[in-house]
């Protein structure tokens, strides 16, 4: 059962897109308030988002907030960070 952290219910293997249908990569792992996304074609590493940074989530897929332009040039430090820096 989603907490109210993770309204989502956000599972590894899920598909990541942004708000304009560009696919990310599938989770990783996700933990209470965040969720990792596997590296591939936009990440060197793992990066951590936000629950608070999903659309809509339907047959297995997120739908984040931004565009595949904004999630790009995202700051960061305000949403995304590093497996690591979530971990810490």
């Amino acid at each position: 059962m989603p907490t109210p952290q993770n309204q989502f219910n956000v599972t590894p293997g899920m598909i990541v897109k942004t708000a304009d249908g560009a696919i990310l990569g599938r989770v990783a792992t996700s933990e209470n308030d965040t969720f990792c996304i596997a590296k591939g074609l936009f990440f060197p590493e793992d990066f951590c988002a936000k629950t608070t940074e999903i659309k809509n989530v339907s047959n297995g897929e997120i739908e984040l907030l931004q565009t595949r332009e904004e999630f790009l040039c995202h700051d960061y430090e305000e949403g995304l960070h590093s497996f690591e820096d979530i971990a810490a």
